[in-house]
């Protein structure tokens, strides 16, 4: 389970990549 800044995080860093931006 991620947090909340954890996924954000994640977008953040896939921002560039819509595939990965879940």
């Amino acid at each position: 389970v991620k947090t909340v800044k954890q996924v954000e995080a994640t977008r953040k860093k896939y921002h560039k990549d819509p595939t990965l931006n879940t």
